[in-house]
């Protein structure tokens, strides 16, 4: 599945947590797969108390995350703004809805 060797980073600084928790749990965004027709397991959902299915997520970490940038509605702008410089680095483009 991986090829070519692992390289692992520490992450440190403000928002390291909330800038990977952003990379990984929109993730499905990037690469355009609607959540209506297809199967997405995101952590994302937890964040925003709309998991369907089963919890993979330990709430107070959940809760520390969102608290980091100031709470659920700075959390949301910031993954935006986050996803959006991903895709602008990547040469693609996300909408979000």
């Amino acid at each position: 599945m991986f090829q070519g060797e692992f390289k692992a980073t520490h992450l440190s600084g403000d928002f390291a947590l909330p800038t990977v928790s952003a990379y990984v749990n929109l993730n499905y965004q990037h690469h355009h797969i609607n959540v209506e027709n297809n199967l997405v397991k995101s952590s994302i959902f937890e964040y925003f108390d709309k998991e369907k299915g089963v919890r993979i997520c330990n709430a107070f970490e959940i809760k520390n995350i969102i608290n980091e940038v100031g709470g659920l509605y700075d959390y949301k702008a910031y993954i935006k703004q986050a996803s959006i410089s991903f895709a602008d680095n990547k040469g693609s483009i996300i909408n979000f809805k």
